[in-house]
């Protein structure tokens, strides 16, 4: 890439854009620093770390109070309270008490509270667990597992929700979030002796109410790479996090980690997980580190790191080239995207005149700044001292 590509200017100012659009549901930059490179064990006690000793709501009135807000209709807001499992909304004022008529409203535990989180405990209040649901629907759910129901029965006041015996299948545009709620219980809660007065959640495909083991968790992995976390879902994560338990549920924020924590995987299979269907895995030519499905030029291990989609031609991950002169140094300026969460990869600039023969290059990093839900907007500088210097980036992984 030639270092005086004026064409490229232009492009600096559209950066400023999604930033203002996602700004409030962004985690700080550092949020996650200390997870970088880990998986399995490591990863979920590194993740631990950075969400517990949250700020806990009373269970009444804080999080009823809390539900008002973080869950109302758009459409009535302050006026009307979106349900879990039924997706309609109904009045705040219709907050069950004592003695109700049907259609009232109460708090329900994605994770269920005879699953290790009873009265008292801190996992009981916490926001990132409690949804508003229907009574009625809430007692038809009672403490069922998550999983594909086998058979069709349906539920009143839950469109598109299944159950059997045992299992509680809700609609699927809830599949995802749910899933992303059990999992940030399991690392949330370590029954560390000292830390909370909780037990320790684990998730399982062999659910045990008395040993706190919740499931299933092969569907709940499936789920949260098939439903990926919308607006709606950031939006909720970083309400509780600025104004209520100031911690946020990571797996929101990457859903990457749930497969990197509970299956032992690194990052970039963890992302092959969440883009590539069963079949297209069973496919190097599609799925592979080297492959371009989308055919842009852009191998699959370069799009990981970059924060783009393998199945989406895009624009090319540089926005901007320019050269500057600074303290008796020429210096190329870099201006591309970059993965927020890409780990267990190595991305190293190569420099080049004749495009023949490349060395690497020193970058020295000027700025950073996420962009959207996994992009990250950086800036680096090599220093040249040619008239014509090429760049590539070269992305290796161990």
């Amino acid at each position: 890439i030639r270092k005086s590509i004026c064409k490229w200017l232009s492009l600096v100012a559209m950066a400023v854009f999604p930033v203002l659009a996602f700004a409030q549901q962004l985690p700080p930059a550092t949020y996650y620093t200390n997870t970088v490179n880990l998986t399995g064990a490591a990863l979920k006690a590194a993740l631990h770390n950075d969400i517990k000793g949250h700020t806990v709501l009373s269970y009444s009135p804080g999080t009823r109070e809390a539900l008002f807000r973080i869950d109302t209709d758009p459409a009535a807001a302050n006026t009307n309270i979106f349900l879990i499992y039924s997706e309609f909304s109904d009045g705040t004022n219709r907050w069950i008490n004592n003695v109700t008529p049907p259609g009232y409203w109460n708090r329900e535990h994605l994770w269920p509270q005879s699953y290790g989180v009873p009265d008292p405990t801190d996992g009981q209040s916490d926001l990132f667990n409690l949804r508003p649901c229907d009574q009625n629907v809430n007692g038809s759910r009672g403490n069922k597992y998550y999983d594909i129901a086998t058979t069709s029965n349906t539920v009143v006041n839950a469109p598109g929700c299944y159950n059997d015996a045992n299992a509680w299948e809700p609609r699927d545009d809830e599949k995802g979030q749910i899933a992303r709620s059990t999992f940030y219980m399991a690392v949330r809660y370590e029954g560390i002796s000292g830390e909370d007065n909780n037990p320790n959640l684990e998730l399982s495909d062999t659910p045990n109410a008395a040993a706190s083991v919740f499931g299933k968790l092969t569907t709940l992995l499936a789920w949260n790479r098939k439903y990926p976390a919308t607006s709606r879902e950031r939006t909720r994560n970083s309400q509780i996090y600025q104004n209520y338990q100031h911690n946020r549920n990571p797996f929101i924020d990457n859903p990457d980690f749930a497969d990197m924590v509970f299956l032992g995987v690194d990052g970039f299979t963890a992302w092959q997980g969440t883009h590539f269907t069963t079949a297209e895995l069973g496919d190097a030519s599609v799925s592979g580190a080297t492959a371009d499905p989308d055919s842009d030029g852009v191998q699959n291990l370069a799009e990981y790191a970059l924060g783009h989609d393998p199945h989406t031609a895009e624009p090319g991950p540089i926005e901007s080239l320019t050269s500057q002169f600074v303290n008796g140094t020429n210096y190329l300026y870099i201006v591309h995207h970059k993965h927020h969460y890409a780990s267990g990869i190595t991305l190293t600039y190569q420099a080049s005149t004749d495009l023949q023969t490349w060395s690497d290059a020193t970058a020295e990093p000027v700025s950073s700044t996420q962009i959207d839900a996994v992009r990250d907007l950086v800036t680096v500088r090599l220093p040249t001292s040619n008239d014509w210097q090429f760049v590539r980036f070269k992305i290796t992984k161990p």
